[in-house]
């Protein structure tokens, strides 16, 4: 990374950064190429010319992609220069990205991003402003970050496929109806997932530790768990702790604080949060009254 960097999240898989540049700094129209793959949503109006391509105005209705080793050149629109947030994520990850709508990113592993823009739309916007800011100066769940870091890779990816991929002829679908031989595989690796997280629900493995167990990668088993399941991970994860809780606290006196800790959360704010916006009060209030809540069961059954 470079001194125009700042880092808010950092793991083996992905990275979350900040980039900023003022246009009176020397270095202003070249900052060097890029050393990661990238997909970066701009905060300022910037002009990026990457090499080999048009010039492209660079705001905060598009979305920016960068293979490792791209060079460009910047040329200013704002008076503030360039600032905008990054991504960084595998090479692979984009791969399995793209490949439902471009079957020949597999022939190109080293330049998996065959855009240098794309639009973004404003659900995708809001969603990336919000994950950066709840992991600057924070500490979160690894797995969190990186399921919704893979997650707003697919919706940019998919996005850019379904406006820009007519132009360049390729498939803009959302891919092939799989056949039943991928379903069976997909539902044994949603399985194996949950296997797997009720063994080891306490522990706080990441995307690629659970990716690395299954003999799979992160993207796949991200995306495969949410078709099979309707639901990510790291909800999956922290519904069997919530449960598990349960028993603990009406069967215990012991310290909440304890109890966090045990469970895999970051600390007693951080269970007792999660644990009100699944039941409906806190753990306090229910060691106090264990008997059921009927207001928080009607509310939750929708009675």
């Amino acid at each position: 990374m470079s001194e125009f960097d700042s880092i808010h999240y950092r793991n083996e898989q992905v990275t979350i950064g900040s980039f900023r540049c003022r246009p009176s700094h020397p270095r202003f129209r070249d900052t060097g190429p890029i050393d990661d793959y990238l997909y970066v949503f701009p905060r300022t109006s910037v002009a990026i010319t990457q090499a080999g391509r048009e010039s492209v105005v660079a705001d905060a209705n598009v979305v920016m992609f960068y293979n490792r080793h791209q060079e460009y050149r910047r040329d200013p629109i704002s008076h503030e220069g360039d600032w905008c947030d990054w991504f960084k994520v595998s090479p692979e990850a984009v791969v399995e990205a793209a490949e439902p709508y471009d079957p020949a990113v597999v022939d190109r592993p080293h330049r998996p991003f065959c855009f240098s823009h794309g639009p973004c739309d404003p659900n995708v916007y809001l969603r990336q402003r919000l994950l950066l800011e709840s992991v600057r100066g924070h500490t979160v769940d690894g797995l969190w970050v990186e399921e919704n870091v893979h997650d707003l890779l697919r919706a940019v990816i998919a996005e850019s496929y379904r406006v820009l991929g007519q132009v360049r002829g390729l498939d803009s679908s959302s891919g092939h109806r799989a056949g039943p031989g991928t379903r069976h595989t997909h539902a044994e690796l949603a399985d194996a997932a949950r296997s797997l997280l009720s063994h080891c629900f306490a522990d706080s493995l990441s995307l690629h530790e659970m990716a690395r167990r299954l003999y799979t990668s992160p993207f796949h088993l991200s995306r495969v768990f949410r078709q099979q399941t309707g639901t990510t991970l790291h909800a999956y994860r922290n519904q069997l702790r919530l449960r598990a809780s349960l028993e603990r606290i009406t069967q215990s006196d012991g310290d909440l604080s304890a109890l966090a800790f045990a469970l895999g959360y970051s600390g007693h704010s951080h269970f007792t949060q999660a644990f009100k916006r699944c039941f409906g009060l806190t753990p306090s209030q229910l060691r106090r009254d264990p008997r059921p809540n009927v207001r928080v069961l009607r509310r939750k059954l929708s009675i």
